[in-house]
Order: C-alpha cells, then structure tokens, then sequence
C-alpha cells in the first residue's frame, strides 16, 4: 500500500492509547459477538443439564405419578404430591459446573488470544487501556463477573426459585382444573419471581447505555478493568497503476479503448523483415515477405490462385482449390491398358421375313 500512511487513531480520552493501524471497535461488531459467544455458552449448558437429569439433581416423584388419574379429563386434579423432586446438594454442583464453563470459555480467550472464537470472527479484540496487550488474569476475570457473571447469578435466582417452588407444592394446585384460570405460573410464583427474571435484562441494557454513551466505548466493565476494545483500522485500496504494456501482450495498440487510470498501450515494435502492423488483427494483408518462387500474398486466404508453379502434365491451378477439374489425366483400364472404346451404335440388319 505505498502512497497510503496509518496513523494512530486518536481518541476524546486521553488516557486510551489506540495503536496505529487500529482503531475502537463499533457496538454494532460487539453487541454481534455478545450474541454469539452467549448462544454458544447456551449450548454448552446441555452438558450439566444432561448431568444433572442423570444423576438425579432433579427427577419426577413417583408417589405424585401413582396419583395421577389416565381415565380422568383433569389426570392432576387428585395428585397432592409434588410432581418432582430434587437433591439440592446435586442442583449446586451442576449449576456451578455451568457458571464455571461460562467463565472458563470468556476469561480463558481474553488471556490466551485476546478475543473469543466470535470475535476474532469479527475482528475485534480486548485489550489493556494503556499498553494494549492481552488482559491479564485478575483483569479478565472481574471483566467476565461484571459483564456475565452478575447476569448469569441474577438469572439463577428465580430459576432456583421455581425448582424449589414446583419440588414442595403440590401438583394439583398448579396443574390442576381450578389453576388454569388463575392467572399463570409468574402470579403464583409472586412480583419476586417477575422482577429478578427481568433483572438480567435491565443489567444487560445498563452495560450498553455506559458503553454507547462514553467516548472510548467504555462501558463499567471496561473502566473497572482499565480495557478498550479494539479493531483493525482498513483504508480503501489504492488504485493500482500498472507499467506500459510491451511485447509479446496482446492486445496491440487501438485494439482496445485505454481503460481508466490504465497508460495507452503501445502496441509491438516492428520485427524484422516485416512491415509494421497496420490494426488489431494479424497477420495483416501483406504482412508476410513474398517467398523465393511464390507471388507476394494478395489476401488473407492462402495459397492464392497461381501460388504453385505448374507442375508436368498438370494445366496451372485455376483458383483456391485444389486441384482443380481435369488437373489430373483419366485412369487407366485393366492391367494398365487403356479402357476399350464400344464402335458407334450401327442399325442393326433387317431379316428376310421382315422384308
């Protein structure tokens, strides 16, 4: 890229030093990569999940499923038994498990490489403030408490709330006929319920309003830390300017309109023993020397009529095919003797009866 130069991109706040040939990474990018990497954490949450159904954290109560009526309209309407039960011992280990890959898969890419699987996807990185290299482990670590960690507990809450919630009431009351109309599950579980399931969400949206509003793009997770999160800076590619074109290249000059930025071609210099070309096409008429014994070309079809001298025996060639008819003698007869000749048709003799 010469002709172009990469300056440090600065930045409103000072105490933020953007190396040269980068720059602040845009929301847009970052709320891309936030998205991804959580649906990703997601999916890995199926691992404790299946651990837990395995070695029981959480199961059905066989006592609730003696009760349930098959023959009835309402089979829950007579079960007084929680339909499940837990161990509760289990539950926190699994749950912990999750909140450990959770934490493992951010903290451990913003140590090693600086950026997760998703964001070097989408060429972002984040780095330290002021000497732009990998955050350390305490830096990361606080950094992933502040922007998941926070959210992932606040979510766990209510959902340790309905586990315990659904293990100790009975089934009857909120699968039964007289709960259908009584306002849903989030009314029987209380305002608490509703309000911490909200407040992962309102946490989530305070992280973006201090990172949209603050001129580094430095949201409370980022300024806890002392991290910035970066991208490459990218210029428009320069026009590319070739040399002029010299023989053998095709086209030759005027074969083709000079292109925008492109020097005219000058076509090929003239060979010897042969006359200069005179278009785009080639070999132009009379562009070969006339050969010893052969009439200078009168065309672009070859060989011309008269090009081969006479040969014996054979008229001179009347055009561009050949040979031309009668240039060869008739064949001859069986055994090499000419072929017999009939004597011309006579009438034949008329007989004395027809006289």
């Amino acid at each position: 890229m010469s002709g172009w130069a990469v300056p440090a991109n600065a930045t409103p706040d000072p105490s933020v030093a953007v190396p040269a040939g980068t720059r602040l990474a845009t929301v847009g990018y970052r709320i891309g990569a936030w998205f991804l990497d959580n649906l990703l954490v997601g999916l890995l949450g199926i691992i404790p999940f299946i651990g837990a159904l395995v070695t029981g954290a959480i199961s059905l109560n066989q006592e609730a499923l003696d009760q349930v009526d098959t023959y009835s309209s309402f089979p829950f309407d007579g079960v007084t038994a929680p339909l499940f039960k837990e161990n509760v011992g289990l539950l926190v280990f699994w749950v912990a498990v999750y909140v450990a890959l959770n934490a493992a898969y951010f903290v451990g890419s913003w140590v090693g490489s600086g950026a997760t699987p998703f964001q070097r996807l989408l060429k972002i990185r984040v780095v330290d403030r002021s000497s732009s290299r990998n955050l350390t482990l305490s830096q990361a670590s606080i950094r992933w408490s502040v922007l998941y960690g926070v959210g992932l507990i606040v979510s766990l809450i209510p959902l340790f709330y309905l586990v315990d919630w659904v293990t100790k009431t009975p089934t009857n009351e909120w699968l039964g006929s007289s709960y259908r109309y009584s306002g849903g599950l989030s009314r029987a579980l209380g305002f608490q319920y509703t309000l911490l399931s909200w407040a992962a969400a309102i946490w989530s949206i305070v992280l973006l309003l201090t990172t949209v509003t603050n001129s580094a793009r430095r949201g409370i997770h980022d300024r806890l830390v002392g991290s910035v999160v970066l991208s490459p800076l990218q210029y428009p590619a320069p026009w590319p300017v070739y040399p002029a074109q010299v023989w053998p290249y095709w086209p030759a000059t005027g074969g083709y309109p000079p292109g925008p930025g492109y020097p005219p071609q000058p076509g090929y210099p003239p060979q010897p023993g042969y006359p200069p070309q005179a278009g785009p096409y080639w070999p132009a008429t009379g562009g070969y020397p006339p050969q010893p014994g052969y009439p200078p070309q009168a065309g672009p079809y070859w060989p011309p009529p008269g090009a081969y001298p006479p040969q014996p025996g054979y008229p001179p060639q009347a055009g561009p095919y050949w040979p031309p008819p009668g240039a060869y003698p008739p064949p001859a007869g069986p055994e090499g003797s000419p072929p017999a000749t009939l004597p011309p048709d006579t009438p034949p003799a008329e007989s004395p009866e027809d006289a």
